[in-house]
């Protein structure tokens, strides 16, 4: 059954297995935005018939012309996307957002960008290790032949044959 959210917003919840949920919520007659999950995967995806609808727009999700805009709309962070997510942290300000802000870090506090670990890519002996032949495998079993690369790069990069169930993300 369909909710309303911030008394404008219809949210739509549709459970399609144990490991997936479509969440969609009507922003305007012509403008939607759908969140997919599945498993650990997380999809978003804004749908409106026209473009015009999003002139000026600028955030997280980059702006209308595509660029990686900070939050004054002028400078650029296209080729540093650990500065992007760092300049859109959520600040005290945007609080509403979320119901719990009750965590760590908080803006002015940086968020913790993961340190590459150089030993982290090579598996240790008697690891299970997902060939992208077996990743193939099980993409062409789900029916997953016209994507099947982005397919092949999900199974692999999560080494979980299930993913190829999951469809575009």
């Amino acid at each position: 059954m369909p909710a309303v959210v911030g008394g404008q917003f219809l949210v739509s919840h549709d459970q399609k297995s144990d490991k997936e949920h479509v969440f969609e919520i009507v922003i305007t007659e012509d403008t939607t935005i759908k969140l997919k999950t599945f498993k650990d995967m997380v999809s978003v995806s804004v749908d409106a018939k026209s473009m015009d609808a999003f002139e000026g727009s600028i955030g997280l999700l980059g702006s209308h012309g595509g660029q990686m805009l900070a939050r004054d709309g002028v400078t650029v962070l296209q080729n540093d996307p650990d500065a992007y997510g760092q300049e859109w942290q959520v600040r005290e300000e945007e609080a509403g957002l979320f119901m719990d802000m009750d965590y760590s870090p908080q803006y002015p506090q940086q968020c913790v960008v993961p340190q590459k670990d150089p030993t982290s890519s090579s598996r240790r002996l008697g690891e299970q290790s997902i060939t992208e032949t077996q990743a193939g495998d099980a993409c062409a079993v789900a029916g997953r032949l016209d994507d099947m690369k982005e397919c092949i790069f999900d199974v692999v990069a999560t080494q979980d044959l299930s993913m190829a169930d999951a469809g575009a993300f």
